[in-house]
């Protein structure tokens, strides 16, 4: 069998590297930009569930402690570490653990509607001056460059 693939036509194929495990995938049709309908900025977002302003999350032992360790109770990263090990038997890295607490606060955090809106003002922003941002850091740099010869 000839690998090299196909190039007359300007795609290269490959042999399958190894069967999908559940077996033969049904292949679902794919859909035209007839079918979208409405192609506006709104029918291209994402749906959002309401979480973003009902922050309900379930904590499990290990984050509800880390949370309590060092919010309420401020101890230091190598006690936390010490703690984790004596009260739950697992070793952790401070740093998986700094990741962790980062990544909580950042699940918790509740969107106000002001934040929303800035932060879409931000998006739309950048959408629309991306370009002339990047030109006049690359010219910016470009001068800085040119006057070091």
């Amino acid at each position: 069998m000839d690998l090299s693939g196909d190039l007359s036509n300007g795609r290269r194929l490959y042999a399958p590297i190894a069967p999908h495990p559940t077996g033969s995938r049904t292949s679902v049709p794919k859909r035209s930009h007839e079918d979208d309908g409405d192609h506006s900025d709104h029918a291209k977002r994402r749906k959002r569930s309401d979480s973003s302003t009902s922050a309900t999350i379930e904590l499990g032992e290990e984050d509800r402690l880390l949370i309590r360790l060092k919010d309420e109770e401020s101890m230091p990263w190598k006690d936390i570490a010490a703690r984790f090990q004596s009260d739950l038997g697992k070793t952790y890295q401070i740093p998986a653990l700094q990741m962790r607490l980062k990544r909580l606060r950042e699940r918790m955090r509740v969107w106000t509607e002001p934040d929303v809106k800035a932060l879409r003002m931000a998006h739309e922003y950048w959408v629309q001056s991306k370009f002339d941002i990047i030109a006049q850091k690359v010219s910016k740099t470009l001068h800085t460059y040119r006057r070091r010869d």
